[in-house]
Protein backbone atom coordinates (compact mmCIF):
# COMPACT_ATOMS: atom_id res chain seq x y z
CA UNK A 1 0.00 0.00 0.00
CA UNK A 2 1.39 3.70 -1.01
CA UNK A 3 0.59 6.48 1.24
CA UNK A 4 0.63 10.01 0.19
CA UNK A 5 0.04 13.02 2.07
CA UNK A 6 -0.99 16.40 0.82
CA UNK A 7 -0.04 19.50 3.10
CA UNK A 8 -1.51 22.99 2.28
CA UNK A 9 -2.30 26.21 3.38
CA UNK A 10 -5.10 28.32 1.73
CA UNK A 11 -6.21 31.69 2.64
CA UNK A 12 -8.84 31.91 -0.34
CA UNK A 13 -9.74 28.36 -0.79
CA UNK A 14 -8.06 28.49 -4.20
CA UNK A 15 -5.35 26.18 -3.13
CA UNK A 16 -7.58 24.03 -1.09
CA UNK A 17 -9.34 22.91 -4.75
CA UNK A 18 -6.27 22.33 -6.30
CA UNK A 19 -5.35 19.91 -3.11
CA UNK A 20 -8.65 18.44 -3.41
CA UNK A 21 -8.02 17.69 -7.54
CA UNK A 22 -4.66 16.34 -5.95
CA UNK A 23 -6.16 13.97 -3.46
CA UNK A 24 -8.82 12.72 -6.06
CA UNK A 25 -6.36 11.90 -8.48
CA UNK A 26 -4.82 9.74 -6.21
CA UNK A 27 -7.80 7.75 -4.72
CA UNK A 28 -8.12 6.93 -8.93
CA UNK A 29 -4.63 4.43 -7.99
CA UNK A 30 -5.23 0.74 -6.80
CA UNK A 31 -3.32 0.87 -3.98
CA UNK A 32 -3.04 3.96 -2.90
CA UNK A 33 -4.20 5.86 0.41
CA UNK A 34 -3.91 9.75 0.46
CA UNK A 35 -4.68 12.08 2.62
CA UNK A 36 -5.13 16.09 3.24
CA UNK A 37 -3.74 18.12 5.96
CA UNK A 38 -4.61 21.67 5.88
CA UNK A 39 -2.05 23.75 8.21
CA UNK A 40 -4.26 26.32 10.22
CA UNK A 41 -3.39 28.59 12.87
CA UNK A 42 -4.12 25.98 15.28
CA UNK A 43 -1.20 24.10 14.25
CA UNK A 44 0.89 27.05 15.62
CA UNK A 45 2.12 27.80 19.22
CA UNK A 46 2.83 31.84 18.81
CA UNK A 47 5.03 31.62 15.89
CA UNK A 48 6.15 27.74 16.68
CA UNK A 49 4.71 24.57 14.73
CA UNK A 50 3.14 22.38 17.08
CA UNK A 51 1.21 19.24 15.47
CA UNK A 52 2.81 16.02 16.15
CA UNK A 53 0.17 14.24 14.62
CA UNK A 54 0.77 15.46 10.89
CA UNK A 55 4.47 14.87 11.31
CA UNK A 56 3.93 11.48 12.14
CA UNK A 57 1.74 10.27 9.38
CA UNK A 58 4.18 12.50 6.93
CA UNK A 59 6.93 10.18 8.72
CA UNK A 60 5.45 7.33 7.96
CA UNK A 61 4.20 8.65 4.28
CA UNK A 62 6.20 7.35 1.20
CA UNK A 63 5.27 10.47 -0.93
CA UNK A 64 4.22 14.39 0.22
CA UNK A 65 2.98 16.75 -2.09
CA UNK A 66 2.84 20.10 -0.78
CA UNK A 67 0.37 22.86 -1.77
CA UNK A 68 0.79 26.93 -0.85
CA UNK A 69 -0.79 30.11 -2.67
CA UNK A 70 2.51 32.19 -4.13
CA UNK A 71 2.31 35.56 -2.05
CA UNK A 72 5.31 37.85 -3.50
CA UNK A 73 7.16 35.51 -5.12
CA UNK A 74 7.20 32.55 -2.42
CA UNK A 75 5.49 30.11 -0.15
CA UNK A 76 2.78 31.76 2.43
CA UNK A 77 4.10 32.35 6.19
CA UNK A 78 2.23 28.83 7.50
CA UNK A 79 3.74 26.46 4.59
CA UNK A 80 7.60 28.26 6.10
CA UNK A 81 6.73 27.82 9.36
CA UNK A 82 6.17 23.93 8.66
CA UNK A 83 8.90 23.78 6.74
CA UNK A 84 11.11 25.41 9.14
CA UNK A 85 9.61 22.39 11.57
CA UNK A 86 10.92 19.82 9.70
CA UNK A 87 14.30 20.76 10.16
CA UNK A 88 15.12 17.97 12.02
CA UNK A 89 14.17 15.51 9.29
CA UNK A 90 16.14 17.46 7.02
CA UNK A 91 18.99 16.89 9.07
CA UNK A 92 18.74 13.33 9.62
CA UNK A 93 17.89 13.06 6.26
CA UNK A 94 14.63 10.98 7.59
CA UNK A 95 12.38 11.81 4.80
CA UNK A 96 15.52 11.19 1.59
CA UNK A 97 13.54 8.39 0.56
CA UNK A 98 10.33 9.99 -0.01
CA UNK A 99 8.70 11.05 -3.47
CA UNK A 100 8.04 15.09 -3.27
CA UNK A 101 5.69 16.75 -5.48
CA UNK A 102 4.16 20.43 -5.16
CA UNK A 103 1.72 22.71 -6.47
CA UNK A 104 1.32 26.81 -5.99
CA UNK A 105 -1.69 29.06 -7.45
CA UNK A 106 -2.25 32.86 -7.55
CA UNK A 107 -4.09 35.60 -9.05
CA UNK A 108 -1.73 36.36 -11.29
CA UNK A 109 -0.38 35.48 -14.70
CA UNK A 110 3.46 36.29 -13.68
CA UNK A 111 4.28 36.43 -9.41
CA UNK A 112 6.95 34.36 -9.74
CA UNK A 113 5.49 30.71 -9.26
CA UNK A 114 8.47 29.04 -10.23
CA UNK A 115 9.99 30.47 -7.14
CA UNK A 116 7.61 28.98 -4.99
CA UNK A 117 7.92 25.76 -6.85
CA UNK A 118 11.75 25.63 -5.75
Amino acid sequence: MTMISIIFSSETNHTRRMAEAVLGGCRKEEGVVSELFEILDKDFYGSRWSNDAILSTLDQSDAIIMGSPTYMGTVSTKIKAFMEATVSRYVTAAWDEKLAAGFTVSGGQAGDKFNTLS
